[in-house]
């Protein structure tokens, strides 16, 4: 088998097209000095308002507390086994009179530790 052949071996040198010359000189003309900084100006308040909304994102979640049956079917669970993680104390809950309110944070963390959730 022949040893590969270059770009130039493989066409002649009418296939090839002609360099294209490249301006060198273009000259950008500099802007004012007022537009920069008004430039800097609008990306400092962007940068600011970026470091907030991460701020925001990375905080951590708010409790969020909910009645036991609405809990136990926003977190896709059978009632009765969430019911159970309660009076085991395995997940944060109350008790106000005969209604169990729980805490859906720990609900899907306990979730996640059992890999149950990703």
């Amino acid at each position: 088998m022949p040893p590969p052949r270059g770009l130039a071996e493989q066409f002649g040198a009418e296939d090839l097209p002609e360099a294209v010359p490249v301006p060198v000189d273009i000259v950008v003309p500099d802007a004012s000095p007022e537009p920069k900084q008004q430039q800097i100006a609008e990306l400092q308040a962007s940068l600011a308002a970026m470091t907030a909304r991460v701020a925001e994102l990375e905080a951590p979640p708010q409790e969020l507390w909910q009645p036991l049956k609405a809990a136990a079917y926003d977190c896709g669970m059978v009632y009765e086994t969430l019911r159970a993680w309660c009076d085991d104390g395995d997940v944060q809950a109350r008790r106000e009179g005969k209604l169990w309110y729980v805490n859906v944070t720990s609900v899907k963390e306990r979730q996640r530790r059992l890999g149950q959730r990703k």
